[in-house]
């Protein structure tokens, strides 16, 4: 009777085991460390059991050595899949593995699963010491069966797409250094290509605005970027399926690249020829972007040194992916790809310069805008983007729109605000307009005002509005219920935190009164103001500070009277 045959063979995991067990066993012992044994510790401590006020719990275990956790995300994963997929990278050992009578998916799926079950059993086994935690022992403070699973959850989908990405890389190049600094490149290549992008054309076209929290919007696209900031900040379960579906597509492709690649592609550095120009004009692309922003801030000429910046930039990275590709400096006479990028690229450059598509000079007519938002930067605190309002304030009136065109006319106008950059040593706010138009769409724009009489007349108007009040601190205008504390700093007292519901209801009432009261001249103001008030939210957790100068009368009256 003829014996059954197993897909996976066993003495090749076993080889594979050798090679990448001792990352399991590491990551299972520090992940130990960092939740189980740390949580065990405070649970132990007799001041955590006696005093309550010790320790508040966490919103989350990520909270818990939360930062080492997402360095072991970003690491770990990337270890795996370099030690997974070595075999591809050495000559005569990707010649033995694949002469053996195995077919290539079976090889890969097999040195796959291995490398990724040195990610999941530790952190499967950690999930389960900590359940087994949680239901016999008094941990309540410090997390529950649904805080487990969120970060269960969490850590395997990031780990998930790190390491699969991490081997897709691998099938592209035959080195392994190489393979590591790829994958860290592409990893945070979508916030780092957005950055550039953004920056660049801040610098160029003026006026241009890719929104208030584009940082924040940029930053999500990067796996890297997300597990470093799940130790303060939850993330969405929409990203989480978005990054499911990616490491999914990466294992897809992975598996497509391997069965097609050639053995002697061990030791190049780019395992495909068409790989080869879409590699050199890519990092020519982004090295030039990066010289452009580097010459930004050098006084003088501004267009005359950013000009150089991007030849520069363009000189630099195509010289090293060239060096790259041959392994080797010695690359004279490959220079006729840079000089038709270089010709291409300054077509592109004076088309934005000279703003050959009317971009800066676009102005949207006062019939077909429904709404416009105006934030001034110095005003508005950007932690309030995370906050849900139900009615956002915008300006509708038609004076009020009228009035904004004219001060965005006039900003276009004027030769003092030259460039869209943060290098103004005399600029006094930050302006963002957002059009909303009838046809659904949005117009952003985005100034320097520089500190100048030219511009009183026309912000005057918009400052002094209710509305625009509104909008640049949504904070203050919530229910008081949304409230949980109030802390008043006076100089030289000590600080007095207030919880009474009544007591905030009748602070944020008088400082509400005073903000709305205020003139042009006092919005502006820059005080040196003896009293600080910070506003601390409940559920949204969110925190927020602000002056209280001498023209806010009522609330320092206020604070005077009940609080010395």
């Amino acid at each position: 009777m003829q014996s059954r045959t197993f897909y996976f063979k066993k003495e090749l995991l076993k080889q594979s085991f050798r090679s990448t067990g001792w990352i399991g066993i590491a990551y299972f012992v520090v992940l130990v460390f960092l939740f189980p044994l740390q949580i065990l510790m405070n649970v132990k401590s007799e001041e955590l059991q006696h005093d309550p006020l010790y320790y508040e719990g966490v919103e989350n275990i990520f909270e818990t050595n939360g930062v080492l956790h997402a360095l072991l995300m970003i690491t770990v994963p990337v270890l795996a899949a370099l030690f997974a997929f070595r075999y591809l990278q050495v000559r005569g050992f990707a010649d033995f593995v694949h002469s053996l009578p195995i077919k290539r998916s079976s090889l890969f799926h097999q040195h796959f699963m291995m490398g990724y079950l040195n990610l999941l059993i530790p952190l499967l086994l950690n999930g389960l010491l900590m359940y087994m935690m949680e239901r016999t022992m008094n941990v309540d403070e410090f997390f529950s069966t649904h805080d487990i699973g969120s970060w269960l959850i969490y850590s395997i989908v990031m780990v998930s797409i790190i390491y699969s990405f991490t081997v897709l890389v691998g099938m592209i190049t035959g080195i392994s250094a190489v393979q590591l600094v790829l994958s860290y490149i592409f990893l945070i290549f979508p916030a780092g290509i957005l950055t550039l992008l953004y920056r660049n054309l801040g610098m160029l076209l003026k006026g241009f605005s890719p929104g208030i929290n584009w940082q924040d919007q940029a930053y999500r696209f990067s796996p890297i970027s997300r597990s470093i900031e799940m130790s303060n900040s939850e993330v969405k379960d929409v990203e989480l399926w978005i990054f499911s579906i990616l490491a999914i597509v990466c294992y897809v492709l992975a598996l497509v690249l391997y069965r097609v690649r050639s053995i002697e592609a061990a030791s190049q550095a780019l395992a495909f020829p068409f790989l080869k120009p879409i590699f050199k004009f890519g990092v020519t692309f982004c090295f030039m972007l990066l010289g452009g922003a580097y010459f930004e801030s050098v006084p003088g000429n501004y267009i005359g040194w950013i000009t150089f910046g991007y030849i520069f930039g363009a000189f630099l990275g195509y010289l090293l992916a060239e060096m790259l590709i041959q392994k080797t400096w010695r690359i004279w006479g490959k220079w006729k790809g840079l000089m038709i990028y270089i010709s291409i690229s300054m077509i592109v450059l004076a088309s934005i310069v000279f703003d050959w598509f009317g971009y800066v000079d676009r102005v949207p007519q006062a019939h077909s805008i429904e709404g416009i938002e105006v934030i001034d930067e110095m005003m508005f605190h950007h932690n309030a983007l995370d906050l849900e309002i139900d009615d956002p304030s915008i300006m509708t009136a038609k004076a009020d729109i009228e009035a904004i065109l004219d001060l965005h006319e006039a900003l276009i106008a004027s030769d003092l605000v030259k460039e869209n950059t943060q290098y103004h040593k005399d600029y006094i706010s930050k302006l963002y307009f957002t059009y909303y138009l009838e046809n659904g769409n949005k117009m952003k724009r985005q100034y320097y005002v520089p500190d100048t009489a030219e511009f009183k007349e026309l912000l005057a108007p918009i400052y002094e509005e209710e509305v625009f009040k509104k909008m640049n601190r949504p904070w203050l205008f919530l229910d008081k219920a949304d409230y949980s504390q109030i802390t008043i700093h006076v100089r030289d007292r000590e600080p007095q935190n207030i919880f009474d519901p009544r007591m905030i209801e009748q602070i944020v009432e008088q400082i509400r009164k005073d903000y709305l009261a205020l003139n042009y001249e006092e919005v502006q103001q820059i005080s040196n103001a003896t009293v600080m008030i910070d506003l601390i939210l409940d559920e949204q957790g969110n925190f927020f500070y602000m002056e209280v100068p001498s023209s806010y009368e009522n609330t320092l009256e206020f604070i005077s009277e009940n609080f010395n």
